[in-house]
């Protein structure tokens, strides 16, 4: 599942994502698109926004644009 997936299953856009985590819909985009790379609070803020199902670590390396699939590989 990606954070797209996420969303979707969520019933969020980026902007109501960007309202729950206290966030810019512009640094939320950057974030998300793997434009930006992402201070840490920033992305704590994004992974407290779902319920942690996305770790701050992950939320990094979107940001950096590394590609983030949960569950491909989890038993």
């Amino acid at each position: 599942m990606t954070i797209f997936d996420w969303l979707k299953q969520n019933n969020l856009t980026a902007k109501d994502f960007a309202k729950v985590a206290r966030l810019s819909e512009a640094q939320v985009s950057r974030v998300l698109n793997g434009v930006s790379c992402t201070r840490w609070a920033t992305a704590n803020r994004m992974s407290e926004a779902t319920g942690r199902a996305f770790s701050t670590e992950e939320f990094l390396k979107m940001g950096a644009g590394e590609p983030v699939v949960k569950g491909e590989f989890e038993p």
